[in-house]
């Protein structure tokens, strides 16, 4: 059964935001960063230091996005893609600043793939534009198709099925990750005010977390617990 999947740009800002409201000083989140990990934690802090970001909180929101969303979107892509099963992996980057300014947290994408206004109780009240709308549909067009044919593609032999794309929407590559044949293509699509396809999602960073299954970092038990 052919897959679609992926996440938000900034999936763990509205989790981080719920713990810590105000700002993250750098002993908060180095302790955050021990308690979660543990015995691992000099290994994260490594890979997140604070001052490759704009503040420690935005290092902590990257770093749960990443572990919990992000990399493993991408874990379970490449497993998927392992038994020869066709995966379709996304990363949704488009930001409404009037709802949450410079962020692509958890849930954005659903209010696009359904063309819905954003409101209470998770959202500011907003209403999509026309360029929000645009995109909208593009990705309605995308998963329409994903649900009809198991390829969110539309086809050269394919009548104009009314999606107003007429054929030329980006192609999105199914993602492939060849075992034993290095890196891969690792292709995905990203939905952003130009859609576009890039390949290796956060390749650093997912490529660091590749060896560790861990609890979830939202969860009331530290994600490193055994």
């Amino acid at each position: 059964m052919p897959v679609l999947l992926g996440a938000n740009r900034d999936e763990g800002w509205t989790f981080v935001t719920r713990i810590f409201p105000a700002d993250v000083t750098l002993e908060q989140y180095e302790a955050t960063v021990d308690t979660e990990f543990g015995a691992e934690a000099a290994a994260v802090l490594a890979t997140y230091p604070a001052a490759n970001f704009g503040s420690p909180k935005d290092a902590l929101a990257r770093l749960v996005g990443d572990v919990e969303y992000v990399c493993e979107a991408r874990r379970v892509a490449r497993l998927i893609a392992r038994t020869k099963t066709r995966v379709f992996l996304y990363s949704f980057d488009y930001e409404v600043d009037p709802v949450l300014p410079d962020r692509v947290a958890h849930g954005f994408e659903v209010n696009f793939v359904f063309g819905n206004n954003f409101g209470p109780p998770l959202f500011a009240p907003y209403v999509l534009g026309p360029a929000d709308l645009a995109l909208s549909q593009a990705i309605g067009s995308y998963w329409t198709r994903f649900a009809a044919t198991g390829d969110p593609n539309r086809h050269p032999e394919d009548a104009d099925d009314g999606d107003g794309d007429n054929g030329g929407a980006v192609r999105w590559p199914a993602f492939k990750h060849p075992v034993g044949q290095g890196q891969g293509s690792d292709k995905y699509i990203v939905f952003d005010a130009a859609v576009h396809t890039a390949k290796r999602l956060r390749n650093q960073a997912c490529d660091f977390w590749e060896p560790y299954f861990l609890r979830s970092t939202t969860g009331s038990v530290p994600a490193g617990t055994p």
